[in-house]
């Protein structure tokens, strides 16, 4: 399969790249840059929930997604989808005429049996982890306010759930201060690596850390801090 893809981009200029999904909308096969391997992982999601939206009314041919300096353009492809990144400025009869081939040898193209995650255990560790030091930092606002810290935690991570989409979706706060754990590990489903996964939870504490210092002053900041200094200090022994 990822020679059909190879032969897409050989064929003329203006493609950067390209990869397929299944109809899970997980990545099966893939010809892209390293530098964009991680962009591939969270647009495909997205691409995949837009076609089957429109495809409940109507047929797809194509659908195209501009950036500033390139687009996604996604075809169907028998029970998969070819998704091509090129650029702006690229032939767009020439490779209405390429892509088209391609879709069609991708269709029949065997679909390969999907890999396991090799470590599936370590990213439910990680949001298991996060959801203790969430605790110690929503505490420290909840037994002063109560559950009125659900939205000043919310309103504090609006930054954080812009800039990691995909993980905090519809992420509430429950009256405990904590995040809906459940949301993130059902959300981490779409993300490419666990450090994404690391660095949206980390940027997520930060922030509750942020709030907590802002309601209810530097010394809780501080107590938190103390406490989940704690926990990392003890998790890091026990390993």
């Amino acid at each position: 399969m990822k020679e059909i893809l190879l032969e897409l981009r050989e064929s003329m200029s203006g493609v950067v790249g390209s990869f397929v999904l299944d109809e899970e909308g997980e990545i099966i096969s893939q010809d892209m840059p390293e530098l964009l391997e991680g962009p591939a992982s969270k647009v495909s999601k997205s691409l995949h929930h837009v076609t089957n939206v429109i495809r409940a009314t109507r047929s797809v041919d194509k659908l195209t997604v501009d950036s500033e300096n390139a687009k996604f353009i996604s075809l169907p492809a028998g029970d998969k989808v070819l998704v091509v990144v090129a650029e702006k400025t690229i032939n767009q009869p020439l490779f209405q005429l390429m892509s088209n081939m391609a879709g069609e040898k991708l269709k029949k193209a065997k679909t390969p049996a999907p890999a396991p995650r090799k470590d599936e255990a370590s990213w439910d560790e990680i949001i298991t982890f996060y959801d203790q030091l969430f605790g110690e930092a929503a505490k420290r606002l909840a037994n002063i306010i109560g559950p009125k810290s659900a939205t000043h935690f919310y309103e504090g991570s609006e930054a954080v759930r812009n800039s990691h989409p995909l993980l905090f979706a519809n992420l509430g706060f429950g009256p405990n201060g904590k995040p809906d754990v459940t949301a993130i590990r059902k959300n981490a489903e779409n993300l490419g690596s666990t450090e994404e996964l690391t660095k949206g939870v980390e940027e997520m504490l930060e922030s509750m850390l942020e709030t907590v210092e802002q309601v209810a002053g530097k010394k809780q900041r501080e107590r938190a801090l103390e406490e989940i200094d704690r926990i990392r200090e003890n998790k890091g022994k026990t390993q």
